[in-house]
């Protein structure tokens, strides 16, 4: 029998891949660690609305961990799948209470507060989950260092569509604001959990 967060990793994957079965979200990761915040150093302030029109600050969260993480609604595989696999590592943690997870679309464009807040409810932790439209994509995209690329698709049944490659590590956000670490993409759930339960 499937466990709560395998069923949910399986559920999550399958129907998110198959609502656009022709795109596929390329990840981008820039070979260069110089590109990165150095771990330990102040990450910077993102300014933007969360699912609900709120207004959204990074600095807000100071005294929560944070596992932030960027890309977009639609996105058929790499965000889903990692978003899933963030829901299975807090699965693994007791007292997860001071974890949010930010989601930041890197697709504001389509991505509306309507559309984030059914992204968020998707996954199964609304309380702990925060999607993020920033105020700047550009000014994001700058100050994270993010590689974003817009990629238009062709055919008859990709009817219009684009898809957007982009970075997609998973930045460890401690208590006072400072990046704790990265997760690459396919990181295994039990090494999330591990690294929040030690500084929860």
């Amino acid at each position: 029998m499937l466990s709560s967060s395998k069923k949910t990793l399986a559920r999550i994957a399958v129907g998110w891949i198959a609502c656009l079965p022709t795109t596929s979200c390329r990840v981008r990761e820039d070979p260069n660690p110089k590109t990165f915040p150095e771990t330990g150093g102040a990450m910077p302030e993102l300014f933007g609305r969360d699912e609900h029109g709120a207004e959204f600050k990074l600095t807000n969260l100071r005294g929560k961990l944070v596992l932030l993480f960027f890309g977009y609604a639609s996105c058929p595989d790499v965000c889903p799948w990692t978003l899933s696999l963030l829901k299975a590592a807090l699965d693994q943690v007791e007292n997860a209470k001071d974890v949010r997870v930010v989601f930041v679309t890197v697709d504001p464009e389509r991505d509306s507060e309507e559309i984030m807040n059914k992204y968020v409810n998707e996954f199964g932790f609304p309380d702990q989950f925060i999607g993020v439209r920033p105020t700047s994509l550009e000014a994001v995209t700058k100050d994270f260092r993010l590689m974003v690329e817009r990629v238009a698709l062709t055919g008859t049944v990709a009817g219009g569509y684009y898809a957007i490659n982009h970075t997609s590590t998973i930045l460890l956000i401690d208590r006072r604001g400072n990046l704790a670490t990265r997760f690459w993409p396919g990181a295994d759930p039990k090494s999330i959990a591990s690294a929040l339960r030690v500084r929860l």
